[in-house]
């Protein structure tokens, strides 16, 4: 009986990182995508709020407000992201949605070509034990 659930756990889990990997690989491409059709612009930080304790390791939350410009529209929106070294009052470059300037991006490449990759080895790790199992029939 315990050698079942151990199966059935087994399977689980390889269908699960096959799953979340290519979620990864999806949601990271989809931003590498946005950084070809989203143009630049330069944000001031505007505010930066804190909630203490509220995840779910009860780690503080960060909430970065910019404000920047387009076509002589002045434009307030979330930049999603705290990294060490911002401050109020502080320049960062960012990408705006052409289509709808305030929908805001980081103009980083690095955490969506970390998701791709972490996504690729989940993925390749899930259908690798899923494929074991189908032919070794353990």
């Amino acid at each position: 009986m315990n050698q079942r659930i151990s199966s059935l756990l087994q399977r689980l889990l390889s269908f699960f990182m096959l799953a979340a990997g290519i979620v990864f690989i999806v949601l990271g491409s989809i931003t590498l995508s946005h950084h070809k059709t989203y143009l630049p612009a330069t944000g001031t930080i505007t505010s930066i709020d804190v909630e203490y304790g509220v995840g779910e390791d009860d780690a503080d939350t960060y909430t970065v407000m910019v404000e920047y410009e387009v076509g002589g529209t002045t434009y307030y929106s979330e930049l999603g992201e705290m990294k060490s070294g911002y401050h109020q009052g502080k320049q960062v470059d960012l990408l705006y949605n052409p289509e709808n300037p305030e929908e805001i991006i980081p103009s980083g490449k690095t955490g969506p070509i970390i998701a791709v990759v972490f996504g690729g080895v989940v993925t390749l790790a899930g259908a690798f034990a899923i494929v074991r199992k189908i032919v070794t029939g353990r």
